[in-house]
């Protein structure tokens, strides 16, 4: 495998890709995410985001 490897030279894209994301992002001004007038919100997605993650990792246990 030499340096001009197709995978190589993918994975080098993606990195980039996503480096170029991270410094957009970044460079964003802050917000809030979940106004004060919605608390359980952050709870909420939380919770969610848990059973999103355990059914995933059940899934990839199967297959």
């Amino acid at each position: 495998m030499g340096n001009d490897s197709p995978h190589r030279r993918t994975a080098a894209v993606v990195f980039l890709t996503g480096l170029f994301v991270l410094l957009i992002i970044l460079a964003l001004p802050p917000f809030a995410l979940f106004p004060a007038s919605a608390p359980g919100m952050l709870q909420l997605h939380l919770l969610m985001e848990l059973f999103s993650i355990t059914i995933s990792l059940m899934v990839a246990a199967v297959l």
